[in-house]
């Protein structure tokens, strides 16, 4: 996700083997953000992360840049370190710039502690974020659940959208898994791009071939119904959009938008 892994950060130069399947952590975050300031009616945010961890890094930096180049202003950004425990104090720093909504980015056991800090030092507002807020979220934090919404890649309790249900409800039922989770779609995503550029090539085998045909991807189907075209000068998809989702009264997963960016 990290565009650092597919274009080499000094040079704006695509590495010629690294390519990637998904949208960007930029581009994810960049959806986020349109959400909050168009839907949510958004002009000011917060965020709290971990700088420590490359994907809420990679996530926190494009928000904050999107929401105060597009109307909005970050007026707080509270961070943390991988060993601490408790995120209060800079929740109530949070709570004492007064955001519309506060954005979290890391891994699901961050994500608890930073909705349960913010939530207990009074913040009512929308708590927004990555696909880390996800199932099982909601069944693991302390706090009453409401105005939650993050990422999905996929619709991934549809069964009448590609085919990432059935992909899903396989992997459930074969790991014993009680979450869904997206990483099946990503795998199965990330296959089909490589073998459509080996099925075009004279010798799959060569490396060289493959990855010149994988700069051309075009309109190759996804487990999302929908395809994607890779960008050849940056390796990344330039046409892939994201879901946003958030939980009902049961706490079950539903999606309720998808925000699609330039």
């Amino acid at each position: 996700m990290d565009e650092v892994c597919t274009t080499n950060p000094d040079t704006g130069k695509p590495y010629p083997y690294m390519f990637l399947a998904e949208p960007s952590s930029a581009i994810q975050s960049y959806c986020m953000a349109e959400y909050a300031l168009t839907k949510l009616g958004a002009k000011t945010a917060a965020t709290l992360y971990n700088p420590g961890n490359a994907f809420a890094k990679s996530q926190a930096a494009p928000f904050v840049q999107y929401m105060n180049e597009n109307g909005g202003k970050v007026v707080s950004e509270q961070t943390f370190s991988w060993t601490d425990k408790d995120y209060s104090a800079q929740a109530i720093k949070i709570v004492a710039a007064k955001p519309d909504v506060v954005f979290v980015c890391d891994y699901l056991p961050q994500n608890v502690t930073s909705y349960d800090a913010l939530r207990d030092a009074g913040f009512k507002g929308p708590i927004i974020g990555a696909n880390t807020l996800s199932l099982p979220f909601a069944t693991m934090v302390k706090n009453k659940v409401y105005d939650v919404y993050f990422l999905q890649n996929y619709d991934m309790l549809n069964p009448n959208v590609g085919n990432i249900n059935e992909l899903i409800t396989k992997h459930m039922k074969e790991t014993g898994t009680a979450a869904p989770a997206a990483n099946v779609g990503f795998g199965w995503d990330a296959v089909q791009v490589l073998a459509n550029a080996m099925r075009s090539a004279k010798n799959p085998t060569d490396g060289k071939e493959v990855a010149e045909l994988l700069r051309k991807t075009d309109n190759v189907m996804l487990s999302s119904g929908s395809t994607i075209t890779i960008d050849p000068a940056t390796h990344r998809p330039n046409n892939m959009g994201m879901y946003i989702a958030d939980y009902d009264e049961k706490l079950s997963l539903r999606i309720v938008d998808f925000i699609k960016v330039n």
